[in-house]
């Protein structure tokens, strides 16, 4: 049935862009988690040293997360 045909081709389609995004997002999130990377060890540090890190510090330092792209 060209039908079926047609829809299996387009699921397939649909498919595989939707696994280029997702592959894509993992990149990017990993990007950024590497480019962090300071960042994230200094938060765990303190996280061990104090056990537990108050919503208002957290986000003090989290603000100083930075985007690889941004110039």
């Amino acid at each position: 049935n060209s039908r079926r045909l047609l829809s299996e081709k387009t699921a397939e389609a649909i498919d595989n862009e939707v696994k280029e995004i997702v592959e894509k997002a993992h990149q990017q999130a990993l990007d950024i988690l590497n480019h962090n990377r300071d960042l994230l060890e200094n938060i765990s540090h303190k996280i061990l040293a104090q056990e537990v890190i108050e919503g208002d510090q957290l986000y003090k330092l989290l603000d100083r997360a930075r985007s690889p792209w941004e110039k």
